[in-house]
């Protein structure tokens, strides 16, 4: 059974990188997000080129979960609308959902690869 989302207020500070911010119902949600962060310290420059395939994690195959047991269930909803009054989100970021209201499936994934370059202690 689909309900009404009826929401006042939402105050959200930041939404990014493959994420979605959904008041409502949904069938389905997919999210997927790589990212190579780089911080230099003291705006130090490279030349080095950085790219995905530098780094194995981005190239495995997610694992998949399966159910270990099939659940069934039934739902009764005593209300038909869902009612929310006020809601303060900081962020939604890689590859996340921030979401009032029913999913049916949901499939997110977020790799990122941080790099620290630091300047050596004899410079």
């Amino acid at each position: 059974m689909l309900r009404t989302s009826n929401v006042k207020l939402v105050r959200v500070n930041s939404i990014g990188y493959s994420s979605i911010l959904e008041i409502g119902d949904a069938k389905r949600s997919q999210q997927t997000s790589k990212a190579i962060a780089v911080q230099r310290e003291n705006g130090m420059q490279t030349d080095e080129e950085i790219s995905f395939s530098d780094f194995p994690i981005f190239e495995r195959t997610s694992p998949t979960l399966t159910p270990v047991t099939t659940v069934i269930r039934k739902t009764t909803n005593h209300q038909k609308m869902i009612t929310v009054n006020s809601i303060d989100v900081t962020g939604v970021s890689a590859s996340s959902v921030m979401q009032v209201g029913n999913l049916e499936s949901i499939q997110s994934e977020a790799r990122i690869k941080h790099i620290r370059i630091l300047k050596g202690t004899n410079e």
